[in-house]
């Protein structure tokens, strides 16, 4: 994924459950740019919108799927971004690895947007958290 890439997004408007260009949930968004961009696909949970990373595990393992998710220290070049105002993720991203790094996100109620961590934690966001998907690692 290049910077044109992560600019071309940016504007397109959320869709509840979205999973394409014509709209976005911000799991949505992960799960399109992961396929679109580097060939891997994250497990999906058909009407969950912003899927919390331990619900997408639990369900992994329920699924007898064999992936599981790691925490990583930092941000790593294009790994999932947990958000929340509170303890328990309920809002996902992913990191651009571009200039002094950048989350794209769809935003409930607005569109695509790319913003630095300071921006987020200013928007309300307290607990970030970054996570790769060990089937993803290295895109």
């Amino acid at each position: 994924m290049t910077p044109e890439d992560a600019a071309a997004l940016i504007g397109i408007p959320y869709v509840r459950g979205g999973r394409d260009k014509r709209g976005f949930d911000c799991w949505g968004l992960l799960l399109w740019i992961y396929q679109e961009h580097f060939s891997k696909r994250l497990p999906d949970l058909p009407g969950i919108s912003a899927a919390p990373i331990p619900a997408i595990t639990a369900e992994a393992q329920r699924q007898k799927d064999s992936e599981a998710w790691e925490v990583l220290a930092g941000p790593e070049a294009f790994c999932v971004v947990g958000l929340s105002a509170n303890r328990l993720i309920h809002h996902v991203g992913l990191w651009l690895p571009f200039g002094s790094g950048l989350v794209l996100h769809a935003v409930e109620g607005a569109c695509v947007l790319a913003q630095p961590l300071a921006s987020l934690r200013a928007s309300g966001f307290s607990t970030i958290e970054f996570y790769r998907f060990l089937s993803c690692s290295k895109p």
